[in-house]
């Protein structure tokens, strides 16, 4: 849920101007139903963190992970210079195209270049970019091999963006060297990319987090075969990010995933060789585990009943033993909420804990996109809306969007990704399709396509749920919830937001 924005465009964005806006956040939604903060991962956000977690110690500080890979991304990429180079040669050959004083002449010649404009869109990945080009391949040699190029090279590109000429995009593109440094490229990036995507989207993932961590490196390993020397490299940045972030919250969520203890699962082949273990033995895991419940609980008491209990689990003592636990546990149509809610009646205090800590989001991605809305909401053309009805509008806007995500249509349909960002006026529906279709997997299109067609559900039913919902859940800060608020860096604000689960494991529907 977006609940509001402060300003910070006069603001100093030091740790007490964060941790004064943090801890005001906190009061307002009770610091019993808040479990983590989730900041980016710069200095200013975790010493405000540490001024929070004076106040309230077991509410636990947890970077961004989507932020967090993107910074894994950018050290890897720096620590390879030839892949620094091909990035940025890809980037300009892109730029180049798109930003050319003829643009709309080659695009109409060479229809497919029209892909390009996808790489325009905000902060576009470097997977994005380098699949892009690869994908046109074929097209730019026959582009830059033609009589028209001669002439749009040697016109002058008076956009500052363009930093190539005509001449170094053609040797680019007619150099077998360069399509084998992206095709490399892409084995190292896009196993990352996959687990960005994997962040940003809804649901109980937390305990999933640190299985995907593992299974990105054993890709990347397997994508590397004979290139040992870039592994490492790759390896030693990953783990050092890990090692020196706390996640201490998501290797609980890892150790209170009941499949990772199933025998079956345990067998079965991991990416990159690497033998599965259950989260238990590994020390580090268990460790993280145990510290993140002794700081999630004020008193020792409650601190050693839970762990108490938690052993039980991992043993598979009591209920947890039973043959309908086990079968459930790797059952993908019950998730992992819906499994405690089964089995986890004989450890209450242990059940109402995994409730809270299954439940939380792990990126603060979803309050990002808020600031687009508002850049929109208030831009140049609409500048007499008054502050407070600004941020009226982009509440209610926002949070219809969040609404959206849950329903159908937004991924089938009339109204498919009807919140797309409207600043990026050069994203069609071919670009948009594009993305769609290059990320999924085998078969899946048509089931995209064949579900589309099923989807008849309107917006406006989005519009009567806001009606229906907007006062009723105002008052269930009443209850007994588990919450998590996020801080991240916007247009020149912060957000917070707040995701609430009842000690039941029932979703609250709320604005």
């Amino acid at each position: 849920m977006f609940l509001n924005a402060l300003d910070f465009a006069m603001v100093k964005k030091g740790q007490k101007s964060i941790s004064g806006y943090l801890l005001e956040a906190i009061e307002m939604v009770g610091s019993n139903n808040v479990v983590q903060l989730i900041t980016e991962n710069s200095s200013n956000c975790e010493a405000a963190s540490q001024e929070v977690a004076k106040a309230y110690p077991y509410i636990i500080w947890t970077p961004c992970l989507t932020h967090t890979l993107k910074m894994i991304l950018k050290d890897i990429i720096r620590s390879l210079p030839w892949l620094e180079k091909t990035y940025m040669v890809a980037k300009g050959t892109i730029k180049y195209i798109i930003y050319h004083s003829h643009a709309a002449e080659i695009m109409q010649t060479f229809s497919k270049l029209d892909l390009l404009k996808l790489a325009t869109v905000g902060s576009v990945s470097h997977y994005i970019i380098l699949h892009l080009l690869l994908d046109v391949r074929e097209d730019l040699m026959v582009a830059v091999l033609s009589d028209e190029w001669k002439a749009w090279s040697s016109l002058p590109n008076l956009d500052e963006k363009v930093k190539l000429s005509g001449e170094s995009v053609k040797a680019s593109v007619m150099s077998d060297n360069f399509w084998e440094a992206v095709q490399l490229s892409l084995l190292i990036i896009k196993p990352i990319y996959k687990m960005i995507k994997f962040t940003d989207q809804d649901g109980p993932i937390i305990g999933e987090v640190c299985e995907r961590m593992d299974n990105m490196l054993g890709e990347i390993k397997d994508n590397l075969k004979g290139q040992d020397d870039i592994f490492m490299i790759v390896k030693q940045k990953v783990i050092t990010w890990w090692s020196k972030t706390k996640f201490r919250l998501h290797c609980l969520a890892y150790a209170l995933t009941p499949k990772y203890y199933d025998e079956d699962y345990l067998k079965m082949p991991a990416p990159g060789g690497i033998k599965r273990c259950s989260p238990d033995s590994d020390d580090d895991i268990f460790e993280c585990a145990t510290a993140a419940i002794c700081e999630m609980h004020r008193n020792d008491e409650q601190a050693d009943t839970v762990r108490v209990q938690f052993m039980s689990f991992i043993e598979k003592k009591g209920k947890f033993a039973s043959p309908t636990a086990k079968r459930d546990a790797r059952n993908p149509k019950i998730n992992v909420l819906q499994w405690w809610k089964f089995h986890g009646g004989d450890t209450k205090e242990l059940r109402d804990m995994a409730f809270k800590v299954l439940a939380q989001s792990i990126s603060s991605s979803s309050v990002e996109r808020p600031w687009s809305t508002y850049s929109f909401i208030h831009n140049l053309k609409q500048n007499r809306l008054n502050k407070n009805h600004a941020d009226d509008v982009v509440y209610l806007h926002s949070n219809l969007r969040l609404l959206s995500r849950a329903n159908p249509d937004y991924k089938y349909g009339s109204h498919r990704k009807w919140d797309v960002n409207p600043e990026y006026t050069l994203v069609d529906d071919s670009t948009s399709q594009w993305q769609d279709i290059h990320f999924l997997g085998p078969g899946e299109e048509s089931a995209l396509t064949k579900q589309g067609l099923h989807s008849h559900n309107s917006i406006q039913e989005l519009l009567r749920i806001i009606e229906d919902n907007t006062t009723s859940n105002y008052q269930s800060n009443k209850q007994s919830q588990a919450s998590s608020t996020h801080a991240c860096r916007g247009r020149g604000g912060r957000g917070v937001t707040s995701g609430m689960l009842d000690l039941k494991g029932k979703t609250k529907k709320f604005l």
